[in-house]
């Protein structure tokens, strides 16, 4: 059984990451307006492309480290991932 200490460092740590995420998210959909405002060209799409890729990179970050989920093996995760890219692909 894990002490109240213990409790407490995990429960700091969570806080932690879900602050880092959630102003991940922010940041990103800040730059996703600033993109939006461009004319629609190679180098936008390419731009949207690095930003999702950032944030992305953030979730499975905090969802491995934090939550210890292994998004790599997860299937529920791995699910979801097929659906959306047969959705986007369609």
């Amino acid at each position: 059984m894990k002490t109240e200490k213990e409790i407490r460092k995990e429960l700091i740590a969570t806080r932690k990451a879900l602050v880092n995420l959630t102003n991940s998210v922010g940041l990103f959909l800040r730059e996703l307006d600033k993109a939006m405002q461009v004319p629609e060209s190679n180098q936008r799409g390419k731009q949207i492309a690095e930003l999702m890729n950032k944030l992305e990179y953030q979730r499975d970050y905090t969802r491995y480290f934090t939550l210890g989920i292994d998004y790599r093996h997860d299937p529920e995760i791995v699910g979801d991932n097929q659906r959306i890219f047969k959705a986007v692909t369609k």
